[in-house]
């Protein structure tokens, strides 16, 4: 190993344990949270939250049995990213972007909203008995290349390994095929099993090292 190499993977390394501290500092304050509210309830009775109404989208059935709706995302949807991407753990996040970054600005989550389904494709799903947004998928269609794009999946915390994300992208894969795009590029962390498996629903994979620890992947949508 190079010293270069060296200097990668720690810098990897480092990035990974600076997300877990982060992690671990957030579940301290929701336990301190979480303990108010109890007394706060326990004191002054229940206070229930408004029912947020008609839950768009198409109802889907999740392998453990909850359901989620699916549907495009809307410019009214800020509010719904920003606030799910608040609640992914900052391990999470760093799988997403390779380094931690606490939330979305509004300018943002403005633009990823602003979607035109040929160029620019997203879709969320909802849990129907909150409101919340608790996954994601989107492509960006390759300015120079337009048969390529980059796609990634996002699905907060509580509700991974219940198949969201591999719905989620085998939906948005479609919708990038019935538009020509033929490769979907992404990232993910070596030994990220999870990660690799749903690419794989979605066609071929190709992986190359990007840097040490973490890997660019081309999903193959033709055949």
């Amino acid at each position: 190993m190079t010293r270069d190499d060296e200097r990668a993977e720690f810098k990897r390394l480092h990035g990974q344990l600076d997300a877990l501290d982060a992690d671990i500092e957030r579940a301290r304050s929701d336990l301190v949270r979480a303990t108010t509210a109890h007394f706060e309830e326990f004191f002054q009775g229940p206070r229930f939250r408004k029912p947020p109404g008609q839950i768009e989208g198409e109802p889907f059935r999740l392998r453990d049995g909850s359901t989620v709706r699916i549907r495009q995302v809307q410019a009214a949807d800020a509010s719904l990213l920003e606030e799910g991407f608040h609640n992914l753990s900052a391990v999470s996040r760093y799988r997403v972007f390779l380094f931690d970054r606490p939330d979305l600005t509004d300018a943002e989550a403005r633009e990823l909203t602003q979607v035109d389904h040929r160029a620019h494709e997203a879709i969320i799903a909802v849990d129907p008995e909150h409101g919340d947004g608790v996954g994601i998928a989107r492509y960006i269609r390759d300015d120079v290349d337009s048969s390529h794009a980059v796609a990634a999946v996002t699905v907060i915390d509580e509700w991974q390994g219940r198949g969201l994300g591999t719905e989620l992208l085998t939906r948005i894969a479609a919708r990038a095929r019935a538009v020509g795009i033929e490769h979907f590029e992404g990232h993910m962390i070596v030994g990220d099993v999870e990660a690799q498996r749903m690419f794989e629903h979605a066609g071929p994979v190709e992986t190359s090292e990007r840097s040490r620890g973490t890997l660019d992947v081309t999903v193959s949508l033709v055949g």
